[in-house]
């Protein structure tokens, strides 16, 4: 059988398999954010804190929020061999209305839930995504798109621990600051610990990236999305 690798920015559609249709991409991970302990053709996503901060609380748009995430990764040491960086926030333009949550799976996952997700030093965060919104973390969030830890803890998300959308949602609308949680917390309250009305970091969540290089099976493992869920598929 032959073996196959997506690379960067390829795109695979497969439209037969058990009758639906599979859209799956993946980026090949630099070697900076390769983690130790996954081999050639495990997936996995990352995550960071940016190193700069804003006060979200009084952003006019969600697109400002997403740029600066985009910008921040272009900009890191670590990051910057990527393209396709999620901001992770909850933001309303209005009270109830006009909300957008990118925590939501269709939104920064691609609907690829079931991967482990690692800081930008390659430390594991989360065996996948229900893991990582649990209330428990296997290790904080902590380092940002240099692979430094930031001095000032807080960052702003709009969101529950539960990864929902939260009353104090980021936007123009709420004027007794912003949900943020601590990104040094291994708790719930990494993504909600109290309200903010200053400068503060965000969350980034890149796009699926995989180990490149051939994997040590002739078999072709790839997600499979599907109404039912997701699940791994070998061929």
């Amino acid at each position: 059988m032959k073996k196959i690798r997506l690379g960067s920015g390829f795109l695979l559609v497969l439209s037969s398999l058990f009758g639906v249709n599979m859209v799956i991409a993946q980026v090949d991970a630099p070697a900076a954010l390769q983690p130790g302990d996954l081999t050639p053709g495990d997936t996995f996503f990352v995550i960071f804190v940016t190193s700069g901060t804003r006060n979200y609380n009084s952003v006019a748009t969600s697109a400002e929020i997403d740029t600066d995430g985009v910008n921040a990764a272009a900009a890191g040491t670590e990051t910057n061999g990527v393209v396709g960086w999620r901001s992770l926030y909850a933001f309303e333009t209005s009270a109830g209305a006009g909300t957008l949550n990118t925590m939501d799976t269709a939104e920064a996952w691609g609907n690829v839930t079931d991967r482990p997700i690692y800081t930008s030093t390659g430390v594991r965060v989360a065996n996948d995504r229900a893991d990582m919104l649990d209330g428990t973390l296997l290790a904080a969030v902590g380092f940002d798109e240099n692979g430094a830890t930031p001095a000032n803890p807080e960052v702003y998300t709009g969101l529950t621990s539960a990864g929902a959308i939260d009353i104090d949602a980021l936007g123009t609308n709420l004027i007794t600051g912003s949900g943020s949680g601590l990104n040094n917390s291994t708790t719930g309250t990494w993504l909600d610990n109290t309200n903010a009305d200053f400068p503060r970091h965000l969350y980034v969540l890149s796009p699926l990236l995989v180990i490149p290089g051939e994997p040590d099976n002739d078999e072709l493992c790839l997600p499979i999305v599907a109404d039912q869920g997701t699940a791994i598929a070998c061929l």
